[in-house]
């Protein structure tokens, strides 16, 4: 949990709602939820110099991820619920209603698209299609408590090899969660998780 560095993109992006890695270009993609600007950012990590790339249409865009193979995902908290897959210029070429309460964060694994809803923090599990991968929402239950005034209105980044970290904006929380690990004491754990920082 230590601070390795800050900075300041270059002009500065404000109401960012989901943030994409593109190792191919060494950037940060961001996307931009203060509307009317609902926009695609491409951040350099070279220089920290930002770009906009593409406007969305998308209602409510929260969370975004790339899926490693030219392919971006953005859920929409609107009252619909969908998720959306997008190339790298913008144009939508797929899809799919989830049952997340509300989309808030998505990632990707390059196979399975994970959806957090943040009325409930269940997070659902997809394949590129959009068909749901088990009948109950991934993991079955939250892998947080946050207090009634709360949300989980956080996101989700892939890291690896089962390994994935979710953010709480209320509690100020990084978790780390790693599906690969068994708990003892929680036989139906769906892995190991701990708080990274606060």
């Amino acid at each position: 949990g230590a601070l390795i560095g800050t900075y300041l993109p270059i002009p500065t992006i404000t109401w960012v709602t989901g943030l994409a890695y593109i190792p191919d270009e060494y950037s940060i993609y961001a996307l931009r939820n203060d509307y009317p600007d609902l926009s695609v950012y491409s951040i350099s990590m070279y220089n920290f110099h930002t770009e906009n790339l593409f406007s969305v249409s998308i209602s409510y865009p929260n969370g975004l991820a790339y899926d490693g193979d030219d392919g971006l995902w953005i859920g929409s908290s609107s009252y619909d619920r969908y998720v959306y897959g997008l190339d790298m210029n913008g144009v939508e070429w797929t899809s799919f209603p989830t049952l997340a309460k509300y989309p808030y964060g998505v990632m990707t694994d390059g196979t399975y698209v994970y959806v957090l809803g943040y009325e409930d923090g269940k997070i659902w599990k997809y394949d590129m299609d959009g068909n749901t991968i088990y009948e109950d929402p991934f993991p079955l239950d939250p892998l947080f408590e946050v207090g009634e005034e709360h949300s989980y209105n956080g996101n989700l980044v892939w890291a690896g090899d089962g390994v994935f970290y979710q953010s709480c904006r209320d509690t100020f929380t990084i978790y780390e969660i790693d599906l690969n690990v068994e708990v003892a004491v929680q036989p139906d754990s769906i892995g190991y998780i701990k708080a990274l920082m606060r």
